[in-house]
């Protein structure tokens, strides 16, 4: 009876131990700041990295973001469907459909585990790349342990908003979408979405579903294909050319109209000395638009 009761608390502890190791949670790397020496020295300012974000039938914004840390195989151009994940997303579902991590730095899981981080969690379901925002805080700041290629694997491109109202504008790009079934990872419905995105990726049309977003470093070293690196551009050459082409044929209009009254106004008096050699007109200046000018007169009244 000993050796059962024995055996039976082995079994129990052991599968207590089970259950706590599945709550395990990943952690985040980086911590929120309202220190504005600290985030000067570690949020680029001046970085001109991009944040692009599109919704069907077709609208976007941009805003710019700050590079935090480089893959190690990054192109600088990262695109896919942008939605939230945290360390508590414990499923190990994966999906081939390419996604961008949207992950809050303001707080860690109750459980969280320093073996694993909330990057390479998302990188191994699939993620190209992650933006780091706050809900409350101005910015967020990357570990420097974490962010030593020597310490720790550089997974892939990681952004960071700069402000908390551009991290609130991201946000509230969700509002756009149907954010019950497109905001959070997914693994199926991504799965689902693999042709609409990839087709967005190749031709930068944009499809219902899913915020499609492409991060562009400031020093990328490969252009986006179907849309600009620089939305505030984006179709403006044509119709620049167009109103350019407009203008032109304006002015050549205006000024072949007026060449046209100037030569009225040279000839009118002489064809009219022609016609009427002994007008009363003859003998006033010689002037043509003076004389115009009389002859109107003289005819009014």
């Amino acid at each position: 009876m000993i050796i059962r009761n024995g055996i039976r608390d082995a079994f129990l502890y052991l599968l207590g131990a089970l259950f706590i190791l599945s709550r395990v949670e990943a952690y985040v790397p980086a911590l929120p700041s309202n220190d504005s020496t600290l985030i000067e020295t570690s949020v680029n300012q001046s970085d001109t990295s991009r944040l692009v974000l599109q919704w069907f039938p077709g609208s976007q914004f941009s805003q710019f973001v700050s590079y935090q840390l480089a893959g190690a195989d990054s192109t600088g151009v990262n695109m896919g469907a942008l939605v939230h994940f945290s360390e508590q997303d414990k499923t190990n579902q994966t999906t081939d459909t390419p996604w961008i991590a949207l992950v809050a730095c303001d707080t860690n899981g109750t459980a969280y585990s320093l073996e694993d981080d909330v990057f390479t969690l998302a990188r191994d379901r699939g993620a190209v790349a992650a933006l780091l925002y706050s809900e409350w805080s101005d910015a967020c700041i990357i570990n420097a342990e974490y962010a030593d290629p020597s310490t720790f694997d550089q997974v892939f491109d990681i952004f960071s908003t700069k402000t908390l109202l551009s991290a609130q504008t991201t946000e509230n790009a969700f509002t756009n979408v149907n954010q019950t079934l497109y905001s959070q990872f997914d693994a199926t419905r991504l799965n689902a979405s693999l042709t609409n995105i990839s087709n967005s990726i190749t031709t930068g049309n944009v499809f219902p579903g899913y915020l499609f977003a492409t991060l562009t470093t400031a020093n990328a070293t490969v252009s986006q294909s179907g849309t600009d690196s620089d939305p505030s551009s984006s179709g403006s050459g044509s119709s620049s050319n167009g109103n350019t082409d407009l203008a032109m044929i304006v002015l050549y209009a205006i000024t072949g109209a007026v060449s046209v009254l100037f030569c009225i106004v040279i000839l009118s008096p002489t064809e009219y000395d022609i016609i009427v050699p002994t007008s009363p007109r003859s003998k006033v200046s010689q002037d043509p638009t003076t004389s115009l000018i009389q002859i109107l007169v003289s005819n009014t009244s």
